[in-house]
This record gives C-alpha cells, structure tokens and sequence, in this order.
C-alpha cells in the first residue's frame, strides 16, 4: 500500500508499526552484541582463572624446589665439612708417619754405623731390650 493513497490513519499506523519493528530490530541487535559480550567476559574471566591457577601450582613447585636446593645445599656443606675434617685428619696421620719413618731411618742408620756393639750386645740383651733398641 502506497502512504499518500491511504487515510491519515492508516499511515500513521503503519510508520508507527515501522518504527516499533525498526526499534525491536535495534534492541534485539543490541541485546544479542550485549549477550556476545557478556559470553566473551565469562570466557576471559575462566581462561584468567585456569591462568592464575597454573600459576599458583608453578608457585608451589618453586616453593619446593627452592626447599629441596637449600636442602641440599646444607648437606653439600655438611659433606664438605666433614671432608675437610677427614683430609685434615689424614693429614696429621701422615706426618706422624713422616716422623715415625725418619725416626726409624735414624735408628737404623745408627745400628749400621756401630754393627759389632749392637751384635755383642745382643747376645746379653734380652727381648724387651732389643725391641727397646729399634
């Protein structure tokens, strides 16, 4: 139907019944970007909470990385410690062995010089003596 052929009123209802559906059109439009958005938001919102969560876990796990290392550090120190004290040791060992040794080198280097008063001597000396004498 033609407006300029129709009744006032009959044009009137029709562009009012135009402008409601052109109106409906827009709200719905506007409702469905709306309901977009409001789905995209929840889809953001859950994609940061999966992100915060792996987060927190990596968080822990670093937590007990970090535990485990100092851990082992503390008994790397231990073993150190203890290493040091057993070469100190070994150390000490040595050297009285050292000495030990020179003395045994001097005692005998002094057996070799006088030979005949060690064999003479030892026909009269008993066993304590003669361990006495090395």
């Amino acid at each position: 139907m033609d407006p300029s052929t129709m009744s006032g009123e009959g044009a009137r209802s029709l562009r009012a019944d135009g402008t409601r559906s052109a109106s409906t059109q827009c709200a719905a439009i506007v409702l469905n970007q709306t309901l977009r958005l409001e789905i995209q938001l929840l889809e953001n919102s859950l994609s940061i909470n999966k992100l915060e969560k792996q987060i927190m876990v990596q968080n822990l796990e670093i937590t007990n990385l970090q535990e485990k290392n100092s851990f082992l550090e503390q008994k790397v120190l231990e073993m150190e410690g203890k290493h040091e004290s057993e070469l100190e040791s070994m150390k000490m060992e040595k050297l009285e062995m050292l000495e030990l040794l020179l003395k045994q080198r001097t005692i005998t280097g002094e057996l070799e010089k006088h030979p005949s008063t060690v064999m003479g001597n030892s026909d009269h000396a008993t066993s304590d003596d003669r361990i006495t004498l090395l």
